[in-house]
């Protein structure tokens, strides 16, 4: 039961996501039917060195829902998904598969959801970027870089279209 309202929970996140999102569809400059992650970054955590942090964007300009059934890295293996809302006091896992709707928006922040990779041996000196990839239900993937930063540095801003943007059919 407590699964089902978390994934429900999680569901709705990206629902209101996407209600929010309709009002600005104008701004996103993406060819139509394209899955396009428009930012990916993990957070090396000062305090915790074992745990880092993921952040992505991803645009659903498809006209159907995309279900995400894992997000890994070769260095750091697959990442667990987390959400926080304003209710919860601890992190509330989420189960894959993450579900985009058609013409919406996932947006993951520290304040709402986020993924979370344990490294294990796993070195980051001189290190700027690891590669991230989005398996999807359909068994396709997209492999994207993500910017390593610091605890203390701020996200990218999210502006619709800047920046480097990597594409799925």
């Amino acid at each position: 039961m407590k699964k089902d309202m978390v994934k429900a929970a999680a569901i709705i996140s990206v629902w209101c996501g996407s209600l929010q999102q309709s009002f600005a569809q104008m701004e996103h400059t993406f060819p139509e039917n394209k899955l396009v992650v428009e930012h990916a970054n993990v957070v090396r955590s000062v305090s915790n060195m074992d745990t880092l942090f993921g952040y992505v964007t991803i645009w659903n300009g498809t006209n159907q829902a995309v279900n995400i059934s894992e997000i890994y890295s070769e260095e750091l293996g697959v990442a667990s998904v987390y959400s926080v809302n304003y209710s919860d006091v601890d992190p509330v896992f989420v189960e894959y598969p993450l579900t985009i709707p058609a013409h919406a928006e996932l947006m993951m922040r520290p304040s709402g959801s986020y993924l979370e990779l344990k490294r294990e041996n796993v070195g980051f000196e001189g290190i700027s970027e690891i590669s991230l990839t989005l398996e999807f239900e359909d068994k396709t993937s997209l492999q994207v870089p993500a910017e390593i930063l610091v605890t203390g540095e701020d996200l990218p801003d999210h502006h619709h279209g800047d920046g480097k943007t990597y594409g799925h059919d």
